[in-house]
């Protein structure tokens, strides 16, 4: 068996490592990651776990994606590293959140896709999940496998021996395929009896066919010695000629007498518009205009007037403004003189108008001067206010200016508006006799048009006949050949009855012949289906569950089995239990079992949380074990991170004397908070953070 052992790992701007940092790893032995926190003075978050997820996020069981192990103290892109031994020259392995997996062998580096196939031969082709499953154990997951369900731990098994998914998939293919034959044999089935029942449909339908054939007789094409379209060809010319003979006669007669009558009523016409021109409608129209004439130079007037008294009403309305706020100072000023002539009489007495003390110096000279000017400008200021009180109460004795419109102006209005309507009642009357006139000459122009046709009419009657009797033939020629076209499509349609029946004989007589041909190719689909179904049903046995496949699953069991009751030997606790797998016959369920005293009994009742975690451990053990003998090739360490929190100490003893044993040839790396077992450990890294930085003591 080759080993692949971490000979150092390294890295930088990793989680809380914003520094670069390197460990340089032992090649085996049980070994205790510890830290203490300095910022908090506890050993929780010191960078332990940090250093057992490296280890996983570069081979395989990483918890978290590359985005979260990126150092939050730093901008500088995440890279994490090692360097392994894989038994044949020290490989360098390097993941960078930007530009992912680089693998270096032999001084040649491989990239991506490339750099991580190259990874998994030179585990043995190991994939990362079988890696994850050998190297590391996340926070409180002691007991991976018989963690799973029934279903994970069958492609738990598929990965673990080369070949052994084979036989499962060609035993579930072949499973697959023996349900789907059944189909195929039930649809083949319905088929024979449906070609069975086609072909009875087919016999049916010929004979049915043959009868209405029997009751039609092949028609032959009728006698017709007429040649309908030469005739209709020497019609048309006659007709033709008779009709331009017909308009020649009617474009060269002429009505003199039309013409006479026309020319009147064309004279009549042109003076019907003289109408609306009448004396009495122009003299209305003129009255109106004078009217409204004057009344625009009136309107213009008071306009004006208006414009002069709202300028005029408008300076008042601003005149009063100006003295109503002249006026209003007036009781603050009285106030206000009042106020500061108390002061002054205060100033005067010498003493102080705020706080009624003697004044000491000469500023109160100067201020009683000031208070002085001031009352004299207030009382000047009272007297104007005074005078525009005055001046406002006379003003507003005076009236308002007031517009009134000129005493003509709506009489006016009102003469223009019976101006208006007389023009308009004039005009409907000369519009009404207009239309009136209007229709009497239109009825004398038809009247004259109708004489004038009846008179050409009996000039050319002659013609007019010939040509009626022309296009009268010509209609009998085609009559008669639409006649000949009935029959023709009659017998026509006779032959194609004649046809569509024998056609459909034959038709009948083809679907026979093929009912015939699918029913002899369903009975042979159908023995074909059967001897594919006999011949899954056999490589089912052989290779399912109940034959190979379950013979290989039970080896596999087997040995993780016996290897885990020889570790468990060993340990006192456990000595006394025997453990291995109870699957069924068909690989359904896989329960892990414990016999004690000669009873089985399941994992979860016949023994102590604390016994229950070594025997996990043990059987984890025993399936990396199974895998290395198989792939020939064994991941030279493990990780377990805090994978003991909540046992005792003597079930934590236990579970690292199972650890001791493991770790003769390989490197364990365990994260305890715990003190009491730092002696079961034989080496120590250490580990400290400060200022949330972490780094390698």
């Amino acid at each position: 068996m080759r080993f692949v052992r971490v000979k150092r790992l390294y890295g930088e701007a990793y989680r809380s490592y914003e520094a670069p940092f390197s460990v340089t790893l032992p090649e085996s032995g049980l070994t205790l990651v510890k830290g203490v926190n300095l910022d908090t003075g506890d050993t929780s978050d010191s960078g332990k776990s940090s250093l057992m997820i490296a280890l996983a996020y570069l081979f395989g069981g990483c918890p978290y994606p590359a985005t979260e192990l990126q150092c939050w103290h730093t901008k500088k892109s995440m890279m994490v590293g090692a360097e392994i031994d894989a038994g044949d020259g020290v490989v360098t392995v390097e993941r960078r959140k930007a530009k992912g997996l680089t693998l270096t062998v032999g001084g040649e580096a491989f990239r991506g896709g490339m750099a991580e196939e190259r990874l998994d031969r030179v585990f043995g082709g190991m994939t990362a999940d079988l890696r994850a499953a050998t190297t590391y154990c996340e926070q409180d997951k002691v007991g991976q496998f018989l963690s799973l369900s029934d279903e994970d731990k069958k492609s738990y098994l598929a990965q673990l021996v080369p070949g052994l998914a084979g036989f499962e998939e060609v035993a579930e293919a072949a499973a697959r395929t023996r349900l789907r034959l059944q189909d195929v044999v039930a649809a083949e089935e319905t088929a024979v009896a449906r070609s069975e029942a086609g072909v009875a449909v087919a016999m049916a339908a010929l004979a049915e066919a043959d009868r209405l054939l029997d009751d039609v007789d092949e028609p032959s094409d009728p006698a017709d010695s007429i040649d309908h379209d030469a005739l209709i060809v020497e019609a048309t010319a006659i007709a033709a000629r008779a009709q331009a003979a017909y308009q020649d006669a009617c474009t060269a007669w002429k009505d003199p007498q039309r013409e006479s009558e026309t020319a009147s009523i064309d004279a009549d016409e042109r003076t019907l518009g003289s109408a609306e021109g009448s004396p009495a409608l122009n003299e209305a129209r003129a009255e109106l205009a004078k009217l409204e004439e004057r009344l625009k130079v009136v309107e213009a007037a008071d306009a004006e007037r208006r414009v002069e008294v709202e300028r005029a009403a408008g300076a008042r309305r601003i005149r009063v403004l100006e003295l109503t706020t002249a006026a209003g100072k007036a009781t603050g000023l009285r106030s206000a003189i009042v106020t500061l002539r108390d002061r002054l009489r205060t100033l005067r007495e010498r003493r102080c108008y705020t706080c009624g003390q003697d004044w000491q110096d000469a500023a109160a000279l100067k201020q009683e001067s000031e208070i002085e000017s001031q009352i004299v400008t207030n009382e000047s200021e009272l007297k104007a206010a005074e005078e525009a009180s005055t001046t406002l109460g006379a003003l507003k004795a005076e009236p308002l200016p007031v517009f009134d419109p000129h005493p003509f102006l709506q009489r006016l209005r009102d003469a223009v508006t019976a101006a208006q309507a007389l023009v308009e009642r004039e005009e409907r009357a000369a519009r009404s006799e207009t239309e009136t006139r209007r229709e009497a000459l239109q009825e004398r122009r038809r009247g004259t048009n109708d004489r004038s046709e009846a008179r050409r009419r009996a000039a050319t009657a002659g013609l007019y006949g010939d040509a009626q009797e022309a296009t009268a033939y010509l209609q009998s020629l085609r009559d008669g050949q639409e006649e000949a076209r009935i029959l023709a499509d009659e017998v026509s349609k006779a032959r194609a009855l004649w046809k569509e029946r024998s056609d459909a004989a034959e038709r009948q007589r083809a679907r026979l012949r093929t009912a015939d041909s699918e029913l002899e190719t369903a009975r042979g689909s159908l023995a074909e289906a059967r001897s594919l179904l006999q011949f899954e049903d056999d490589v089912a046995a052989f290779a399912g569950r109940s034959g190979f496949l379950g013979a290989m699953v039970r080896d596999v069991l087997g040995q993780v089995a016996d290897t885990t009751n020889d570790t468990l030997a060993g340990i006192a606790n456990v000595r006394h239990a025997v453990f291995r797998f109870s699957p069924d016959p068909e690989l359904k369920r896989i329960v892990p079992t414990i016999v004690v005293d000669g009873e089985a009994r399941p994992l979860k009742s016949a023994i102590s949380g604390g016994q229950a975690t070594a025997v996990k451990l043990t059987v984890d053990l025993a399936f990396g074990l199974a895998i290395a003998e198989r792939r020939g090739v064994y991941p030279g360490w493990l990780c377990l991170d805090e994978s003991f929190n909540g046992l005792g100490t003597v079930s934590k003893e236990a579970a690292l004397e199972v650890l001791a044993r493991f770790a003769s040839n390989r490197l364990v790396l365990c994260t305890d908070h715990a003190s009491e077992t730092t002696g079961l450990f034989v080496q120590t890294i250490e580990t400290e953070t400060i200022d949330r930085r972490s780094r390698i003591v």
